[in-house]
C-alpha cells in the first residue's frame, strides 16, 4: 500500500539525497586530505570559530545538531590524527577548549576548497530563489524533527 501523499514520498527523497552527498563529498575529501566530509566540516567549523572565540564540544553539538557520544568519537579521532587537542579550561576541569595544530592549520586551505567546491557545485544547479527556498523548506523540517525530538 502506497502511504506517500501525492505519489511524493520526502523522507525517502531527503535521506536518498543525503547518503548521495556523503558518499561524494567522503571520497573527494578522502582523495584530497585523507579524512571523511564529517571529520573536514568538524574542522571547518572549529577553524572559523575560533577566530571568533573558544570553541567547546558543545558548540559542535549545537552546530551539527549532534548528540555528544558522536562528537566526542569525532574529536579522539582528530585529535589521533594531530589536526586538535583539547585544553583544559582555567577554574572548570571538566570544560576542554578545543585548539588547532599547526598540522591542521597546514591543510586549512585544502578543507575550504573541498567544502566550498561541493557546495558550489550544488548551489550552481539552482537558481538563487530554489536555493532560498530549499534553505526555509530545509529549515522548517529541521524544527519540526527537532520539535518531535524534544517530545519523545
Amino acid at each position: 500500500m502506497d502511504k506517500s501523499r501525492n505519489g511524493v514520498h520526502l523522507v525517502r527523497e531527503i535521506a536518498i539525497t543525503a547518503n548521495l552527498f556523503r558518499r561524494v563529498t567522503d571520497r573527494i575529501i578522502e582523495q584530497r586530505v585523507g579524512m571523511t566530509a564529517a571529520q573536514a566540516n568538524t574542522l571547518h567549523y572549529i577553524m572559523n570559530r575560533s577566530r571568533e572565540g573558544a570553541v567547546y564540544q558543545k558548540d559542535i553539538e549545537q552546530c551539527f545538531g549532534l548528540r555528544s557520544p558522536s562528537v566526542t568519537g569525532m574529536l579522539k579521532q582528530l585529535e589521533a590524527k594531530g589536526l586538535i587537542r583539547r585544553e583544559t579550561e582555567s577554574g572548570d576541569a571538566r570544560l576542554k577548549r578545543i585548539v588547532l595544530t599547526e598540522a591542521a592549520k597546514g591543510i586549512e586551505e585544502q578543507i575550504h576548497s573541498c567544502i566550498f567546491g561541493m557546495e558550489d557545485a550544488i548551489s550552481d544547479c539552482l537558481t538563487v530563489e530554489e536555493r532560498r527556498s530549499l534553505q526555509t523548506i530545509l529549515g522548517k523540517i529541521n524544527e519540526e524533527i527537532n520539535r518531535k525530538d524534544r517530545e519523545e
